[in-house]
């Protein structure tokens, strides 16, 4: 009799892929699982937000210091557009000059002058360059003075009231007023600085 033949070698390639696919399958289920129970161990795990939200337009606005800082950066650009004022009226009657003697200057002479008064221009032109760069240094000093004691308030706030999470204002979209502590930090802003002197 002959002997019955064993499974072909396509039923046993069919049965181990039933069988790998079976296993597979079981593996990717487990480690779901665990990352499911991992995921809720470890929301379990985070500590409750407690969020303030700062306005510091709102803060900028109602700071003395900042006040005071826009003040000095008035007047101090008011002198120097006198100044400026000043060099452009002699600016203008210098060119006046220079046109009326057109006719009776030599060429040379007159080229030098023009060189002259245009040198005269470019330096003008540099300080007006300069004093903008004066003010903007200026306005940024006195920002960051404010900008250090209101970090400082911030850090106090959020240790004395279990803050751990302090958000900007002007990233939100919507949030109770019972969230805002800006009218808190200009209260201790204007106490702790009310005066920036700008250098």
């Amino acid at each position: 009799m002959t002997p019955k033949s064993s499974d072909s070698v396509s039923e046993r390639g069919f049965k181990f892929v039933s069988l790998f696919t079976r296993t597979v399958g079981a593996v990717i289920c487990l480690a779901m699982t665990s990352l499911l129970f991992t995921a809720a161990a470890t929301a379990q795990a985070l500590p409750e937000s407690r969020i303030a939200i700062v306005d510091y337009q709102l803060i900028q606005k109602n700071s003395t210091a900042m006040v005071e800082i826009q003040k000095q950066i008035e007047q101090r650009r008011l002198i120097y557009q006198q100044e400026i004022s000043k060099q452009e009226q002699e600016l203008r009657a210098s060119d006046q000059e220079l046109a009326n003697q057109r006719s009776v200057l030599a060429a040379d002479a007159f080229a030098l002058k023009r060189r002259e008064f245009e040198a005269k221009v470019a330096q003008v032109q540099r300080q007006v360059q300069d004093r903008k760069r004066e003010l903007d240094r200026a306005f940024e000093y006195g920002m960051n003075q404010v900008q250090l004691v209101v970090k400082e308030i911030i850090a106090d706030l959020a240790q004395q009231r279990n803050f751990n999470l302090v958000l900007s204002r002007q990233q939100i979209i919507f949030s109770e007023n019972n969230l805002n502590i800006s009218e808190d930090i200009v209260k201790l802003l204007n106490e702790r600085l009310p005066l920036v002197q700008i250098p």
